[in-house]
């Protein structure tokens, strides 16, 4: 079994017809057809009953695709993960602003930010202020560093919600990212 066979029979699952999950896998349909056929001999069950007018899945069939699917799921999370090793800003990266701020400061940040890492997925949101605070004191509350005195002007995550601060334009404005592992 490998992840091939798994996409295989994911696709056959998602168009019900072998001939338009082989042209979706680019393959022929006599191939498909025949590493299926090894998968279900490997496991020693059948995943899909196949009649001249139809194709439809087993009840174990359902429950191998569903694990099939997760699979896939986590075989693409390790590719975005050693691509995000790479180059870590390939990503998608979310940034908001403030309504008052953002016509002037998102130019200067998006431009070069994009010639830089043009792999980077923008996500942009203009935000009012109060939820820009209410992020930076659930930032303040979670981090309990309750001494400094930070404005929440630009607001910027990565999609897995974890936070850390970096310093921005040598002013007493911060970029909230997350990061990894941190609660």
């Amino acid at each position: 079994m490998n992840l091939r066979d798994l996409s295989y029979i994911i696709a056959v699952a998602d168009t019900r017809h072998f001939g338009k999950a082989a042209q979706r896998c680019f393959v022929s349909q006599p191939t498909l057809s025949g590493q299926i056929r090894k998968l279900e001999d490997e496991l020693g069950v059948t995943i899909f009953e196949r009649t001249n007018r139809s194709v439809r899945v087993t009840t174990v069939g359902e429950e191998i695709l569903r694990h099939a699917r997760q699979m896939m799921e986590q075989a693409d999370a390790i590719r975005s993960l050693a691509t995000a090793q790479r180059d870590p800003l390939a990503g998608p990266l979310r940034i908001g602003a403030i309504p008052t701020i953002s016509p002037y400061l998102m130019p200067l940040i998006l431009a070069p930010l994009k010639q830089q890492h043009p792999k980077l997925k923008l996500v942009l949101s203009e935000e009012i202020y109060q939820d820009a605070y209410s992020f930076y004191k659930h930032y303040k509350r979670t981090k309990k560093n309750k001494k400094t005195k930070y404005s929440p002007n630009l607001t910027s995550t990565p999609t897995d919600n974890q936070y850390h601060k970096k310093e921005i334009l040598n002013q007493n404005q911060w970029v909230f990212t997350k990061v990894k592992g941190e609660k």
